[in-house]
């Protein structure tokens, strides 16, 4: 009896992933009943690798983790790993049972496996421009930019970078624009792509820098500016200049900086070097996730790292041009249906290009079949009716083992468990359903689990 409560208090630590069974620390018996039954069920391990941080879900749950975790899977089934990396990091690709680099992987359980996981640090390019009829120089602490020169560094997601303007014989640093503004020192955090210009001018000149994401012309009147090609001009004292802008394809102008604001046209007075910047962004479109079907599950964006979280987020504006990859994950005993809307298709991520609004429909099912899994403690055996779509319809076990049997029926289906044993075991409990003499019935509308115990005195529960 001792060793039936010791085999039981494992079984339920080993359950909630708190202990490793240890491979020969009992009698076999006990560490058959610990390790349970082989042909059943089979592990998948996950370790994750790499210099950043993520994370590994599978579907069906049983994987949900960081740095090493293992998932007991019914022999048969297909597990699809879903890597998700960490802020200011890349999934980098799959090793072991695994191979490739997109974010998920499935595989059919047939044996006990591992899989790696590699994610590595995200690396974005800080670009830097001088602009204007000047002459100057940009270095960058800690070293990389030394422009004219040497003019964009990679680096690190998250570093840090000081840039320092130092005007030329003659010039004037006349400020920054783009990810810096202003005409002090640029301290800038590099957490995407950016660029940075700097604008240096002669005396009585007029300096144009242009800004954002996306494309657009400067002209001005009296003649001379036309930034696009020619971005700076100098002019008498006292010249009042009229600048306009213009923007191109899918761009919209946002506004003036500097010594201009505003989003109409800008008129400066040239008595001393002048700057000014006009930002063009792109146009931003939404994206909206829809979700159909008689079931339930999440779509969240593999691609940009943040966006979409459907469920609780689905609805993001992005850029024009955009490439956004939706994922769909059905929760446990659904399944997905496919995309319908500006994604087609039954299996797989959905990628939309957004140069216009979007609405992309994931439909959810309930599964048709769900799973009953059947803990057979002690001496005796139990017995389905009607039989199962797939699995044993009797599954029996030997004190002091434990037998774990997993039955597919059909949703919905009334399944009765009948139990039957040989004196001097009896069955003393059938967790996970209401006992009426020697069985029970369950009604199928989710997968479930049925625990009886065969004990032959006290019994472990």
């Amino acid at each position: 009896m001792v060793h039936r409560l010791v085999v039981v208090a494992l079984l339920s630590l080993v359950a909630c992933g708190q202990i490793t069974p240890p491979a020969t620390d009992g009698p076999p018996a006990v560490d058959a009943a610990i390790d349970g039954n082989p042909a059943t069920t089979a592990r998948v391990t996950v370790i994750r690798g790499g210099a950043a941080a993520g994370t590994i879900t599978s579907d069906p749950a049983g994987i949900d983790c960081g740095a090493a975790c293992v998932g007991d899977f019914t022999v048969g089934t297909l597990v699809t790993l879903t890597a998700t990396p960490a802020v200011g990091a890349v999934f980098a690709g799959w090793g072991g049972a695994c191979s490739g680099s997109l974010p998920t992987c499935s595989l059919v359980v047939t044996a006990a496996v591992a899989v790696n996981a590699d994610f590595a640090v995200q690396r974005h390019t800080l670009t830097v421009t001088t602009a204007g009829n000047g002459s100057g120089q940009v270095t960058s602490a800690p070293a990389g930019i030394d422009c004219p020169g040497t003019c964009a560094a990679t680096v690190d997601h998250g570093t840090q970078l000081t840039l320092t303007p130092v005007a030329g014989p003659g010039s004037t640093f006349l400020g920054w624009s783009g990810a810096c503004t202003g005409t002090g020192a640029c301290v800038i955090t590099v957490d995407a792509d950016r660029q940075v210009s700097a604008a240096f001018g002669q005396s009585q000149s007029l300096v144009v820098t242009r800004s954002g994401t996306g494309m657009g012309v400067v002209t001005s009147s009296p003649a001379g500016i036309n930034c696009g090609t020619d971005c700076a001009e100098v002019y008498p004292p006292g010249t009042v200049v009229t600048l306009m802008p213009m923007a191109i394809g899918d761009a919209q102008f946002a506004g003036w900086s500097g010594a201009c604001t505003g989003t109409g046209a800008c008129t400066v007075t040239i008595n001393a070097a002048t700057a000014v910047d006009a930002r063009f962004d792109l146009r931003t479109y939404t994206l909206m996730v829809q979700r159909a079907g008689t079931g339930t599950g999440t779509v969240t964006t593999l691609a940009p790292a943040t966006g979409i979280t459907c469920g609780t987020d689905c609805t993001e504006s992005y850029a024009s041009g955009t490439m956004v990859t939706l994922l769909a994950q059905p929760a446990a005993d659904n399944v997905f249906g496919g995309w319908t809307g500006d994604c087609t298709g039954t299996t797989g991520p959905c990628t939309v290009t957004m140069t216009a609004a979007r609405t992309v429909r994931a439909t959810f099912n309930l599964a048709p079949t769900v799973i009953l899994t059947l803990q057979v403690y002690g001496s005796g055996s139990v017995r389905t009716s009607p039989t199962p779509v797939m699995g044993p319809s009797t599954c029996a076990s030997t004190d002091p083992n434990t037998t774990i049997c997993s039955l597919t029926f059909n949703r919905g289906t009334a399944v009765t468990v009948a139990a039957s044993s040989s004196a001097p075991y009896t069955l003393v409990e059938m967790l996970g359903c209401a006992v009426s003499g020697t069985s029970c019935t369950v009604t199928m509308d989710a997968s479930k689990t049925v625990s009886p115990f065969f004990c032959a005195s006290a019994c472990p529960i």
